[in-house]
């Protein structure tokens, strides 16, 4: 089997955002724990709370940290996987993706926690699981040869690394008892998979063609270019040579 194909890329400014996030979030968590101030609590979604007017959990809820070591995997893969992706993508288009997994995900949680009702619409769900979840499976959709090592000993395939988190998710829902959490981490990589299906589209692409056709053209300032002064005797036999 061939070797890691991991590379390294330099941190794009949307996930040193994510990754700045993580960092204080862990630090000032602890800190506010220490101190007898739920964190999680404050910051996490449940459905009772949202229906209580908590309507900025649906956006908080990804922030508090789990730990040192799920903080530095979820930081590990903004910078792998997130920068890669928004490098492809565009920083615009990359948020976009972020917020729809954020936003689907905590919407089917509290839809799932109102039909269950009792002790489930208490259930907080705090983290950015759903995120790295949503990354990984993006990436192995792109790029799916490519290798992972898993638990930094397995290497395997991207599009094999992606089933085994939905394995993963599909056992916690059945077996674990925390049906309802692994509902929303699937419920955001399901979102991921449908805005990467959306923005890939026929009719979104040839929307957006559209509109650029529609834009009004920017007047930009004039270029200059350096003009070849070797003259031709022939000046139908080929154009003229410049640099821009």
């Amino acid at each position: 089997m061939q070797g890691a194909q991991m590379q390294m890329p330099p941190v794009s400014k949307v996930n040193k955002i994510m990754m700045i996030v993580i960092a204080v979030s862990l630090v000032l968590g602890n800190l506010l724990e220490q101190g007898g101030i739920s964190w999680t609590g404050a910051l996490g979604l449940s459905t009772t709370s949202f229906l209580s007017g908590h309507l900025y959990q649906l956006l908080t809820y990804i922030i508090p940290v789990h730990g040192l070591m799920d903080g530095l995997f979820n930081a590990l893969l903004f910078w792998f996987l997130g920068s890669e992706l928004e490098t492809m993508w565009g920083p615009k288009r990359y948020l976009c993706f972020l917020l729809a997994v954020t936003l689907g995900g905590g919407l089917i949680f509290i839809l799932g926690g109102g039909m269950l009702g009792g002790s489930s619409a208490r259930l907080l769900l705090s983290g950015a699981g759903g995120i790295a979840n949503a990354l990984c499976l993006a990436y192995g959709i792109l790029y799916p040869n490519r290798i992972f090592t898993f638990m930094f000993i397995f290497p395997m395939k991207a599009k094999h690394f992606c089933l085994l988190l939905v394995g993963i998710q599909c056992y916690q829902a059945i077996f674990s008892g925390g049906f309802l959490l692994a509902v929303g981490q699937l419920a955001a990589m399901g979102c991921g998979l449908g805005f990467m299906l959306v923005v890939s589209s026929p009719k979104y692409l040839k929307l957006q063609e559209e509109k650029k056709k529609r834009a009004p053209k920017r007047k930009g300032k004039g270029k200059l270019s350096l003009v070849s002064s070797e003259e031709k005797k022939d000046d139908d036999s080929g154009p003229p040579k410049y640099w821009q």
